[in-house]
């Protein structure tokens, strides 16, 4: 893996150059969000993961990303919420069973 954490540290940059170049396009910021959490930059990830599920919640799994963050960050209802816009949308059950499920996994000291 030090390898691949190289080559996105690398690719960073220029993924985020391309993605300001053209700051209406979803797709790069959803490359970037998947560089910055690849790197564990969680909340540089959901920025860009926010920002594609924003300007386009139809880029492939751009808002389930954008949700995983958000969860990683321990901001489980606006990660609830972003599944709301995932293409497609996940209902109100299946959000409840997916945090239910994530927070199963977690140690009992967190709980």
């Amino acid at each position: 893996t030090r390898g691949l954490t190289t080559d996105f540290a690398t690719a960073l940059p220029f993924l985020d150059r391309a993605a300001k170049a053209d700051p209406q396009n979803a797709q790069k910021w959803k490359a970037v969000g998947a560089a910055h959490a690849a790197l564990k930059h969680y909340a540089d990830a959901e920025e860009s993961f926010g920002r594609a599920c924003r300007l386009d919640y139809k880029v492939p799994d751009a808002c389930f990303f954008h949700a995983r963050t958000l969860y990683a960050l321990d901001r489980y209802d606006e990660a609830l919420t972003s599944l709301e816009h995932a293409d497609p949308p996940w209902s109100l059950s299946e959000r409840h069973q997916l945090h239910a499920a994530i927070v199963s996994l977690l140690p009992v000291s967190l709980c």
